[in-house]
């Protein structure tokens, strides 16, 4: 059950994380009147990683700090890691 639950994270990640065309990605909304509520309504976004090291790295951290436990996290991790490659090659 846990695998199949970690799987279809795994596929819903993997799923965010796929590259879109420029038109699809969302821009920064002007700034309105309210000075407060411009800044949450910008897009943010993390930076990708540069390599497959720091993906892995990345995605070890993010399940560590999900509570996925130690061999969950390395899964995870792994799983991210190859898919990094598998789009960069």
């Amino acid at each position: 059950m846990k695998k199949v639950i970690l799987s279809a994270i795994f596929a819903f990640s993997a799923l965010a994380f796929l590259p879109t065309s420029s038109k699809a990605q969302t821009t920064p909304k002007a700034p309105s009147t309210s000075g407060a509520q411009s800044t949450a309504n910008r897009a943010m976004s993390a930076p990708e990683p540069t390599n497959a090291l720091a993906a892995w790295s990345e995605a070890y951290q993010y399940a560590m700090s999900h509570n996925f436990g130690l061999q969950d996290s390395l899964w995870y991790a792994n799983a991210r890691m190859k898919v990094w490659i598998n789009s960069h090659s």
